[in-house]
């Protein structure tokens, strides 16, 4: 609730009561909330109470939008194309992560997932394709921090040779998990996806595929409201790609040989021991077929008064794959609290801490016949692969021509039951902020913001393939290890002015936002591969050992500068600003860059029949 004019404002209890201190003689108060429709009211002096009731926004046009780092804009006189995710649209579906939370609710987002397995990585273009090779992920800001989603592999391709070469434990086809994975949902009030190149410029040469804005929950006025959430659930198998069901033995025979010369004679043993005919196993059903039970606890504490605000948020989630040995735990808490300090001077604070393991198993393309999809179209689905009553496994000689070389094939159930790919992520985001309200009159206002934020994490990964798994000795070195150590530091901080010059004599009100910035990205990645181990010792020095290790350092300096123009009872929009970027990525790290914008819209309201309002908007980035 705000007096119209002025920086005078406050919130409402619990119960939609509040009180204020307003100047004398008639005054204007704006009443806002969120999912509600705006709504102003003359206050006369005599009045010593007011009532007021808000019609629900069921088109979401009275939110605010961003328009730079340090101000916004009401949505309805938006002109850049921006869509908003509210927090009931993201956890009214259960989801693991917040990318898969945000699939089908972003209008223009290709979000597709890599893989299925819990933990899995995904992919978020706003722009579709803008690069053959580059990475085409959006800027993320968390809560003023930009945030890492770096999707780095702990070295899968050792064991699936994707990319082919034994020393390289790497390759574009890992579908490592992006680092989004480690945000719990339900601490998310609201994600802001800026989709056109006016709506990101003021975030420089990093907003290039976008930007998404995530606003954590947040304290509120009150008595202290404690909520517990307990969500339970399984999992299943929804698609499969089946095996062929073969109508005779020697259609069955023709297709082992095809794949793996002299195979044709374990097909007849097969059909021998099932009297004469040709037995067939649901390969996928039955690795794949657990229904693992899934569960996610949330407990949470937020209130406080008008001068003091917190909220403090646990999470544990449980998520066992459909497949055995994989699964994802995410643990997290986060705190947050607001502090008026003075009538001028507020203090915001935020820190959050998430552990996040996952067991990914064995998915995706390879080369070694490792990957359970790629081995079974291969192998004829004939012989019963899973593991026998003494503890043994058969052996797959049919994928990759491995009737002569067993080492050539794999058999998925004894790699799932025995191959680790495990990693886990300890992560720590924090940001904190100062406002400070240099003028507050009716006509002329200043606010001076400081933004400070840090988001770091570490990962440890580690691969084991014993050495009595069947394609271990494919390169007559039985047994792999990986050992990745991968750090992620970035920091980032701002000084924002916002000046608002609102005449009451003049049919318009302007707002100038200017600021300077600094980030700093650093990441080390170290992975250490050896091959030819000892038998049950997982222990990467074990063996023929290589080791490799790649650093960046990446330090960004900005400034920028907006303008902002709203007349005539807010129909008019204009607005125009720039920012300047220099890198030390770039070839001359002195140089800046410019990324300018302007954009504009109009509406009109009820100025055509049955018509409410229709809004006229264009954009230049």
């Amino acid at each position: 609730v705000t007096v119209t004019g002025s920086s005078t404002g406050t919130y409402t209890n619990d119960q939609g009561q509040f009180s204020l201190t307003v100047p004398n003689g008639v005054v204007t108060l704006r009443v806002r909330r969120i999912g509600f429709q705006l709504r102003t009211v003359l206050v006369q002096p005599t009045q010593s109470s007011v009532e007021v009731a808000l019609k629900r926004d069921v088109l979401q046009l009275e939110g605010v939008s961003v328009t730079s780092q340090a101000s916004v804009v009401e949505r309805k006189n938006a002109a850049t194309a921006v869509s908003q995710v509210q927090a009931e649209d993201l956890t009214r579906v259960p989801a693991v992560q917040v990318d898969q939370a945000l699939q089908g609710k972003v209008v223009g987002a290709n979000i597709n997932l890599n893989s299925g397995i819990p933990g899995g990585g995904a992919q978020i273009q706003i722009r579709g394709n803008t690069s053959l090779f580059g990475n085409g992920e959006p800027l993320f800001v968390i809560d003023g921090v930009l945030m890492s989603n770096a999707a780095i592999s702990t070295g899968r391709n050792a064991i699936t040779q994707a990319a082919p070469g034994l020393s390289s434990a790497t390759s574009t086809q890992d579908a490592p998990p992006n680092r989004l994975a480690d945000l719990n949902p339900d601490d998310i009030e609201s994600i802001e996806v800026l989709k056109g190149a006016a709506a990101s410029a003021l975030y420089g040469s990093r907003a290039t595929n976008g930007v998404l804005i995530i606003t954590t929950k947040r304290g509120r006025i009150g008595a202290p409201q404690w909520r517990l959430s307990q969500r339970f659930g399984t999992a299943d198998l929804l698609n499969d790609v089946s095996s062929r069901r073969f109508p005779s033995l020697q259609a069955a025979v023709d297709a082992a040989e095809s794949v793996s010369s002299g195979s044709g004679q374990l097909v007849r043993d097969a059909a021998a021991a099932n009297g004469g005919q040709v037995p067939w196993f649901d390969y996928q059903g039955q690795l794949y077929g657990r229904n693992p039970l899934q569960y996610e606890t949330s407990l949470s504490v937020n209130g406080g008064n008008e001068q003091t605000r917190y909220r403090v948020a646990v999470t544990n989630a449980d998520n066992p794959g459909i497949a055995v040995n994989t699964g994802a735990i995410r643990q997290s808490a986060r705190f947050s609290l607001d502090q008026n300090i003075t009538s001028r001077l507020t203090a915001s604070l935020g820190l959050g801490a998430t552990r996040f393991a996952a067991d990914r198993g064995v998915d995706g393309n390879d080369n070694s016949y490792t990957s359970p999809l790629y081995t079974f179209g291969y192998t004829p689905a004939v012989l019963d692969l899973r593991r026998r009553a003494d503890g043994s496994f058969p052996l797959n000689q049919f994928a990759g021509g491995s009737f002569s070389n067993p080492s050539n094939a794999s058999n998925p159930f004894q790699t799932f039951q025995f191959l680790r790919n495990n990693e886990t992520t300890n992560r720590v985001q924090g940001n904190g902020r100062l406002d400070y309200q240099a003028l507050a009159g009716e006509v002329h206002q200043l606010r001076v913001s400081f933004l400070a934020g840090l988001d770091r994490y570490d990962t440890d990964g580690n691969i084991v393939s014993p050495t009595f798994l069947q394609f271990e000795n494919n390169d007559g070195l039985p047994g792999t290890n990986v050992q990745a150590q991968i750090t992620s530091r970035q920091y980032n901080t701002s000084l924002a002015g916002v000046y608002t010059f609102a005449p009451r004599s003049l049919p318009f009100s302007g707002t100038t936002t200017a600021g300077v910035s600094y980030e700093q990205q650093q990441l080390n990645v170290f992975r250490i591969q050896s091959r030819g181990t000892i038998p049950t010792v997982g222990i990467v020095g074990a063996g023929q050992v290589t080791a490799t290790q790649g650093q960046e350092l990446f330090r960004d300096q900005a400034f920028y500068a907006q303008q902002d123009f709203l007349a005539f009872d807010e129909k008019l929009f204009v607005s125009g600003g720039f920012r300047a970027d220099r890198s030390s990525a770039n070839g001359d790290p002195g140089k800046f860059f410019f990324f300018p914008k302007a954009q504009a819209s109009y509406r009109f309201v009820d100025q055509i029949p049955l018509v409410n309002a229709l809004k006229l908007r264009g954009a230049w980035g």
